[in-house]
């Protein structure tokens, strides 16, 4: 199976890239070859979202190999094309190994709910400061209201840990409106929104920071926020009638949803 030679030559080529020498070596023995990436500069990650938000699988599939050709360090465009083309599913393989050089990799996330059986010994190796989760849950004092989500990557020495709060219906809403056209900025915004602690003043610089921490919190916020909508309750009204028509019982019902925070 051919290898690169001069990892030194990668690094330096990782470096220029995305201003950080991490990489990561993915054999493909169904290829005959290993693929070598870096992490995303911020404006390419930028695009990859972007795409992978447009609710396309032919866009999504586009993004993904865009960012690939980016993140590529080793072997030439070609190669790597060719074994994307003999393995299935390597592409999304690849593109695991791209997130987790950003430090947004799900693999390597853990997300706990604070509920009341959470001793105090578990959450500090969770990351999270005592004082911390303690005015957390009087805060929200109800079950079902606060995770925690801590990452831990000790190959690549990435670290980061923070508090949710149950996605509002009103935050779900503007997520989902703007989701397709404004893609990635809508993601840091719906995490922003639904971070407890770092709080709100810090909550901003905390999801912009060096890790892409959005769009990995992005698929957990997103099924808590469906989980939370099946359990609000729903309003069901007859269909008005117009004014001077008949008074028979409507034959269906016609649903709105409830709007509860």
């Amino acid at each position: 199976m051919k290898r690169p030679e001069n990892f030194d030559a990668l690094y330096a080529e990782a470096q220029r890239r995305s201003g950080r020498p991490d990489i990561i070596e993915y054999p493909v023995p169904q290829a005959g070859t290993s693929i070598v990436v870096c992490r995303l500069n911020d404006d390419d990650h930028r695009a990859l979202i972007n795409g992978m938000t447009t609710g396309d699988e032919g866009e999504r599939a586009t993004a993904r190999s865009v960012a690939l050709a980016a993140a590529r360090v080793w072997p030439n465009q070609e190669t790597m094309t060719a074994a994307i083309e003999v393995v299935p599913g390597l592409d999304k393989a690849l593109m695991n190994e791209v997130d987790r050089l950003g430090g947004g990799d799900l693999r390597q996330l853990k997300v706990v709910d604070v509920r009341p059986s959470l001793d105090e010994s578990a959450i500090a190796a969770l990351g999270i400061d005592l004082p911390c989760i303690r005015a957390l849950r009087r805060q929200f004092p109800h079950e079902g209201q606060l995770k925690i989500a801590s990452y831990v990557d000790d190959e690549l020495d990435i670290r980061w840990s923070c508090v949710l709060r149950l996605p509002s219906s009103s935050a779900t809403d503007l997520m989902m409106t703007n989701l397709k056209e404004r893609g990635h900025e809508t993601t840091v915004t719906f995490a922003v929104n639904c971070m407890a602690w770092p709080g709100r003043d810090e909550a901003a610089k905390f999801i912009r920071g060096q890790y892409r921490i959005a769009s990995c919190l992005w698929p957990v916020l997103w099924a808590w926020s469906l989980e939370a909508a099946k359990q609000r309750p729903t309003i069901w009204r007859p269909k008005s009638v117009a004014s001077g028509a008949s008074t028979t019982p409507p034959t269906s019902l016609e649903k709105s949803s409830a709007t509860s925070e």
